[in-house]
């Protein structure tokens, strides 16, 4: 397994996890690509295995606060440890006293486990934030 920065060739296997993982809440492919493109306020991590890109970690930066936007790990590639080999690599490339901060569907067990046992805190909601009307769950990580 390889983790590396994501760039805009890795554009069309990211779409494809996005429409594998998200089939009703998918972002649209524009956004998706405006997040490859580099900049000072915004990263993808990708991760690998044997070059082939399994799964992605797109986040933006504000001062002191990063905003987790988008995560997904390929379905075949789910259940395997492959989603908290991202997530950690990337919280333990924080600097301290960095926080972090995401939205959740609140019926995504397995995602809201996985922020949890990570050292994420539910600290708020937003009602119907999803096109299917579900509300999201706030969750923050504070780097210690």
């Amino acid at each position: 397994m390889n983790i590396r920065l994501g760039i805009l060739s890795d554009f069309a296997k990211i779409i494809q996890i996005e429409n594998q993982v998200f089939k009703n809440s998918r972002w649209h492919c524009t956004h998706l690509r405006e997040e490859l493109i580099s900049g000072n306020d915004r990263r993808t991590l990708v991760i690998e295995d044997f070059e082939v890109i399994i799964g992605y970690l797109m986040v933006r930066k504000f001062e002191n606060q990063i905003d987790i936007l988008n995560f997904a790990i390929d379905k075949f590639f789910q259940g395997k440890g492959i989603g908290w080999k991202l997530l950690t690599y990337f919280l333990e490339s924080l600097p301290l006293t960095t926080e972090v901060t995401l939205e959740v569907k609140q019926n995504n067990k397995k995602a809201i486990n996985l922020y949890s046992k990570a050292g994420f805190l539910k600290i708020g909601s937003r009602k119907r934030y999803y096109r299917d009307g579900l509300d999201a769950l706030i969750m923050k990580y504070i780097k210690k």
